[in-house]
């Protein structure tokens, strides 16, 4: 066994935070670089359950193959040494080895990283971009493509897939594919882009989305150590958050418990909405969307979930923005903090509405019954009301 001494040897960082600033926005990679320092020691009161997913994450990108994430935590019923040990296996699945982990009033473990977490291939100046479209959008095709080439990225490519056309151009890529398209086959023509991208960025959108013009330098302002991203996505005429940081508020089948969520928050039911999707293509290879599912059948959450069972991390960038051309589910009620009351304040119509339908689903039948007048009431002009008060 060694001596203690011997774990924080050559470069490090000593990290101390008080466990508000350790949430989804924390980034020591955005400050630091990846895979830079021989241990990494982070302090007693740092770690709180819900956020230490995120630390260890960050911990681990900053880290070297090799190098030492030494951990001082305070036990306690949300944070026991078992728990501390399953957080890692399912983080980084065997990608460590543990060289001490003693069970005290104040505990310590510390392990060691076996491997990089990044291809040889990743960099942030590359980047593929995957557009979904059937056909019916082509004057939106053009702005969004224009848009990305406006970013002035030094590598990149665009990969359209569905029915379109060739425009011959530099960096374009036409995968001509509409089978089963009355279904909406999303989940094929998504896999189609990536298996074609060269690039291991990989930036997938339906045809409605448009790059702002401070996307690429808000993606190097948050840094290319990620693994699942989201980003600000805003509906172009009401200005309201267009499915851009959500949460299923349970498991894939629940019903009107969606939020939008703090863009400092996470939680572990946060998925990425269908029409954008950041993501590593060697992560993608792993995954793949689920080809037995369409459009609307929950495919969005069905990836995210299984990239959170197998250890990965949705996170969200602020600091690059799209626009939303169009969004059919208004502004989604923002997910209530018990501390600022016990009843939410705002979109109150819309929340009484969801409150019962929650409640009602879990009745036999009732969920088939609640579809059924949905889709009666949608058509109703008071309908928009409900989707923004």
């Amino acid at each position: 066994m060694k001596n203690i001494n011997n774990f924080f040897s050559g470069k490090g960082i000593s990290i101390k935070l008080p466990p508000t600033k350790a949430n989804n926005l924390y980034r020591p990679t955005a400050q630091y670089g990846i895979e830079c320092f021989n241990f990494v020691h982070v302090n007693k009161g740092c770690f709180v359950k819900k956020n230490a997913p995120i630390i260890l994450k960050e911990c681990f990108f900053l880290l070297k193959p090799s190098g030492y994430l030494i951990i001082d935590y305070l036990q306690n019923k949300d944070l026991s040494f078992q728990a501390m040990e399953e957080l890692f296996w399912w983080l980084f699945k065997g990608n460590y080895e543990i060289k001490l982990h003693k069970k005290n009033l104040l505990s310590q473990i510390i392990v060691q990283k076996k491997k990089s977490v990044f291809t040889k291939e990743d960099n942030i100046e590359k980047w593929t971009f995957g557009i979904v479209t059937n056909g019916e959008r082509n004057d939106w095709l053009e702005e969004i493509i224009h848009s990305i080439q406006n970013l002035k990225i030094p590598n990149y490519e665009i990969i359209v897939c569905g029915k379109y056309k060739n425009r011959k151009e530099k960096n374009f890529t036409y995968i001509d594919f509409n089978q089963r398209g009355e279904k909406g086959w999303i989940t094929k023509k998504k896999n189609l882009i990536c298996e074609k991208a060269k690039y291991e960025n990989l930036c997938i959108i339906h045809d409605r989305l448009v790059f702002d013009k401070n996307w690429y330098e808000g993606i190097k302002k948050y840094g290319n150590a990620f693994e699942l991203l989201g980003c600000t996505q805003i509906e172009k005429t009401t200005k309201t958050h267009a499915g851009d940081w959500l949460t299923l508020g349970g498991p894939i089948g629940t019903l009107y418990k969606i939020a939008r969520i703090k863009e400092t928050d996470w939680d572990y039911y946060t998925f990425l909405s269908g029409q954008l999707m950041i993501i590593k293509k060697s992560i993608w290879r792993k995954i793949l969307w689920n080809e037995t599912m369409y459009w609307g059948d929950q495919e969005d959450g069905d990836i995210s979930f299984r990239a959170r069972d197998l250890g990965y991390l949705i996170r969200f960038n602020p600091y690059s923005s799209l626009t939303a051309l169009a969004w059919r589910f208004g502004n989604i009620p923002l997910k209530h903090d018990r501390s600022e009351g016990f009843f939410p304040k705002d979109m109150l119509m819309r929340r009484t509405f969801r409150f019962f339908g929650n409640y009602l689903s879990h009745i036999p039948f009732m969920g088939i019954i609640l579809a059924k007048i949905f889709l009666l009431f949608k058509k109703v002009p008071i309908y928009k009301q409900f989707l923004y008060k």
